[in-house]
């Protein structure tokens, strides 16, 4: 097993968060916590992508 310590994107950095997704992918599957890792990270993209697709009106 392969730990490997990284700091988690930007919060909010759609672009971070993709590149984080896309570091994940290309990491073995026996990394500790990537398919855990994978899906915080998907879901920030959606999010984010979601949030950017809103309106001025519609954004909180």
């Amino acid at each position: 097993m392969t730990i490997v310590l990284r700091p988690t994107p930007d919060l909010l950095d759609l672009a971070a968060w993709r590149r984080e997704l896309e570091w994940l992918r290309a990491q073995p599957r026996d990394l500790f916590r990537r398919a855990e890792a994978m899906a915080e990270a998907e879901d920030m993209v959606r999010l984010l992508e979601e949030r950017s697709h809103k309106t001025p009106a519609e954004a909180p």
